[in-house]
């Protein structure tokens, strides 16, 4: 109970901090190893620490349901909380807009792709399941709104029988698999991005419909690769080629966008060019 309020002072979104909550509100294996020891030094009896014991193993059993429980929660919390405070962030229909791209989930990774589509004058509107940030950006006039996105009647208010694409950004790789599935099945000629967590994820989501599918550990790590390969003294043009066979290799049988060069390696290039100038 303590946990919450405290990770919320810290900026926590709500399903993080409940999740975390349950999660570390379970017994773990050290606590079997401390009632041993302290019934081994006559600090506990036997009646008292058999007892623990069996109550740490059951609480332990149920970690894996914590999960799903926190998540459970998190939307009741922030469906109430938004009643409360924010009843403007709850998306209205949209009827005026077309070729647009809808984006769910709004942080980093959403908030960036939001950042290109404005630079290149794409209409977007954003879903986001964090009430009180929704709130914060439709106060800055940002065009978000609270909803999960593998809901169809919530989707469908923000015009998605005209939009051009969906992105999805969420960090719940269940809940992104989810969101394909029903997405797919609604609109089945939507254009669907996504960011997956691992190449494993990619499948799954190409086996559902994704369009195109970008593992944010795979792009991440040859991102990095590349800069220290070119920090160690390859050439550019090297590292980029190098990239590219990994990147044809790893993307086999996953439908993918074409994706740039690794961030900071075209500007290092130009760096090292205007030095040798």
């Amino acid at each position: 109970m303590l946990f919450v309020p405290v990770a919320r002072l810290f900026g926590v979104p709500w399903p993080t901090a409940i999740r975390s909550a349950l999660l570390l509100g379970t017994a773990g294996e050290f606590a079997l190893v401390v009632v041993g020891a302290a019934m081994t030094g006559g600090v506990l009896s036997p009646d008292v620490g058999q007892f623990m014991m069996i109550v740490a193993a059951l609480s332990m059993a149920t970690t894996p349901f914590m999960m799903p429980l926190g998540q459970a929660c998190a939307k009741w919390v922030q469906r109430r909380s938004t009643g409360a405070r924010a009843p403007d962030a709850l998306a209205p229909k949209q009827n005026d807009m077309t070729a647009h791209v809808v984006i769910a989930g709004f942080g980093r990774v959403g908030q960036t792709v939001a950042q290109l589509l404005t630079d290149q004058k794409v209409p977007y509107v954003a879903l986001d399941l964090d009430a009180a940030a929704t709130y914060r950006r439709r106060r800055a006039g940002l065009p978000v709104y609270f909803g999960d996105a593998s809901r169809p009647d919530v989707l469908e208010r923000l015009g998605m029988d005209h939009a051009a694409a969906i992105v999805l950004t969420l960090d719940n790789p269940q809940m992104t698999k989810h969101a394909v599935s029903a997405i797919r099945e609604r609109w089945p000629d939507i254009l669907i991005y996504v960011r997956a967590r691992d190449n494993s994820h990619s499948g799954e989501l190409e086996e559902l419909g994704a369009t195109g599918i970008v593992p944010e550990t795979l792009e991440s790590s040859l991102a990095l690769a590349g800069q220290v390969l070119h920090g160690l003294g390859t050439p550019m043009e090297a590292v980029n080629t190098l990239i590219d066979r990994i990147r044809d290799e790893q993307y086999v049988g996953i439908q993918q966008p074409a994706l740039p060069d690794p961030p900071l390696a075209t500007t290092q290039s130009k760096s090292s060019g205007q030095e040798k100038s």
